[in-house]
């Protein structure tokens, strides 16, 4: 559910309470930095934020033993060419995912997955980004008039047009620095030796001869 609908919850402290940590989170991280609206150029709108809320419940007894929330930017309302200029982001085809989990199987190679955690606030803007303080929530510094401020980008943030494409060069560019190649067929597959990296989005493949490589690389 969204923010506005869980507001109406009873719950809703429960929720206010993460919602909280996951603004408390982004800001520990530097993920963005408060500024006044007055400082924001006329011609740069605020683009609205998206909180998405979430109840975990057990599977017999359907209690609610978790509270999740998530912050994002609306992307649907960012401006070609003021707020990104880009968008596409490749991922591993099928094709060679499933060539590379056959050959494992067949030469007895070991493979595991990973998964980068926030991946996408890891890297930096591409534009500038200002986005509304989010409704519901005291961000900083106690009884601030929340209209008064906003919120400048300095991380990348789920919701946006290009964060994925962000993302992705950012991998790319760190890989390259460890010293992975990358294929010239397939822009998602990369490779250091005898171990080769399968790249979808935030998720990835890593397969090798011996189990220690991969948990060296």
């Amino acid at each position: 559910m969204y923010l506005w609908q869980a507001i109406r919850e009873p719950d809703w402290p429960q929720f206010q309470a993460v919602m909280q940590h996951e603004i408390e989170d982004h800001q520990n991280n530097g993920h963005w930095e408060i500024v006044l609206c007055s400082a924001i150029p006329k011609h740069t709108p605020l683009l609205p934020t998206v909180g998405s809320m979430k109840r975990k419940r057990c599977i017999t007894t359907r209690e609610v033993y978790k509270w999740k929330a998530h912050l994002t930017i609306d992307g649907s309302k960012q401006c070609y060419g003021l707020h990104y200029d880009k968008t596409y982001s490749p991922v591993v085809t099928w094709a060679t995912t499933r060539f590379f989990l056959i050959q494992s199987v067949l030469h007895s190679r070991y493979s595991h997955q990973l998964d980068f955690l926030l991946a996408y606030t890891h890297a930096p803007m591409e534009h500038e980004l200002n986005m509304e303080v989010p409704k519901g929530v005291i961000v900083t510094g106690g009884n601030r008039d929340r209209n008064k401020y906003a919120l400048c980008l300095i991380k990348n943030l789920y919701g946006q047009k290009q964060a994925g494409r962000i993302w992705y060069q950012y991998l790319a560019k760190g890989l390259k620095e460890l010293g992975f190649l990358q294929s010239c067929i397939d822009k998602c597959v990369f490779y250091r030796g005898t171990c080769v990296l399968l790249v979808y989005v935030d998720d990835t493949i890593i397969l090798g001869p011996v189990k220690t490589d991969l948990d060296d690389d």
